[in-house]
């Protein structure tokens, strides 16, 4: 799956390669960017298992993907002397078994590839992220906003993060009920629906908010998603899973840099070298930029669901405008000629006296819910 923090670490890179220059500008392509680490994710303690992605940049040229860096021995260890190992799940994904770690002791992660490039992060202390207190939602003229409430009583947590998932239901224009048989050119009952689907979205933005400002640490409706009402993610029912992290202040500053960097009007070439670096070494070389940065705490969740019906927007179907539907005889050559390349597909029969005499259909993208990215099996958390 892409990950959503790609375009924030190219950013960073260019900057990382740019910084020195005050005037914005668009440099040629760099050369000497072309595989630095980066590395995303977290120390997570809890039920769920750490996740760490690594990957290499690209030259400015040629940055839509970030190349995987595979075959990585990769591990968390305490100032203690306890190490944590992770296994590669998938080419640049690497996981741990759930951790079960010390609150405020100290951890960094260490990262040797197959090359025998050495990376270590700075130690960082393992924090307890507070409770997400509410997701609440507001209905604004052309969407919905959600907003997330968090505090803690301790008054210790004060910069916090968050990243979320969309997930929706969507269905297709029609109901198909028949599957053509390639093998014979007739027509069968069709056995597993394709009308209905449910697709998710990982969130795309930086997300962080501080009550460092405030005298009691109380985070009160932060902005987290809008979702416009023409999305069509509205329709039907949609569920939004929120996951909140706490974060050091200089894991905070490092985020606050790169949000500024990636999401305001200005340039991302307006910030010094030293706002950019983050807590990752390269011990082989340590001249070599390495882009990330390693935080260490426990992950509290929160899911939404909200029902489309209940809603006071228009029932809107997306990307069904052109979906016309037509008759075919039943005869097999006709039948065969329509659908073995799968590009049109039927819909219901027409039946006459002597049976079924024709077939409706339209395209595959207005018939299989899949052709637009989903899945028609239901989520497990699905109310």
């Amino acid at each position: 799956m892409k990950r959503t923090l790609h375009s924030f670490y190219i950013c960073l890179l260019f900057a990382l390669c740019t910084a020195s220059c005050i005037e914005p500008y668009n440099p040629p392509a760099i050369a000497e960017a072309e595989n630095y680490l980066v590395v995303e994710g977290f120390i997570n303690s809890g039920t769920e298992p750490s996740t760490f992605y690594l990957s290499r940049t690209r030259t400015q040229a040629d940055t839509n993907n970030l190349i995987p860096e595979i075959g990585a021995t990769v591990y968390v260890e305490g100032e203690q002397g306890d190490r944590y190992d992770f296994s590669e799940q998938n080419d640049g994904q690497y996981n741990s078994v759930p951790l079960n770690l010390t609150f405020n002791a100290r951890y960094r992660l260490h990262i040797r590839t197959r090359t025998n490039k050495e990376y270590i992060s700075d130690y960082v202390a393992l924090k307890a992220t507070p409770a997400i207190d509410t997701l609440t939602w507001a209905v604004m003229n052309d969407g919905i906003q959600i907003y997330v409430d968090t505090h803690d009583p301790e008054n210790d947590t004060r910069y916090y993060r968050w990243d979320y998932e969309e997930t929706w239901q969507y269905n297709s224009a029609y109901y198909s009920n028949f599957e053509f048989v390639s093998k014979d050119s007739s027509m069968a009952t069709r056995e597993d629906q394709i009308f209905i689907c449910y697709k998710s979205e990982k969130s795309s933005e930086i997300l962080i908010n501080s009550s460092v400002r405030l005298a009691q640490d109380v985070i009160y409706r932060n902005p987290i998603i809008f979702t416009p009402a023409l999305s069509g993610k509205l329709t039907y029912k949609y569920s939004v899973l929120v996951k909140q992290y706490a974060l050091s202040q200089d894991a905070f500053n490092y985020w606050q840099i790169l949000q500024k960097n990636t999401e305001s009007t200005g340039s991302i070439f307006d910030a010094q070298p030293s706002q950019l670096k983050g807590n990752i070494t390269c011990v082989t070389n340590p001249e070599e930029p390495v882009i990330g940065f390693v935080t260490a705490s426990t992950l509290q969740q929160k899911r939404l669901f909200i029902e489309g019906r209940t809603l006071p927007f228009p029932f809107i179907e997306v990307g069904y405008t052109n979906c016309d539907m037509d008759t075919i005889p039943n005869i097999k050559k006709n039948l065969s000629d329509t659908f073995a390349n799968g590009a049109l597909l039927p819909v219901f029969s027409i039946a006459g006296p002597l049976g079924i005499t024709a077939y409706t259909f339209s395209y595959q993208n207005c018939v299989d819910c899949r052709a637009k990215g989903g899945t028609t099996q239901k989520p497990v958390f699905w109310q």
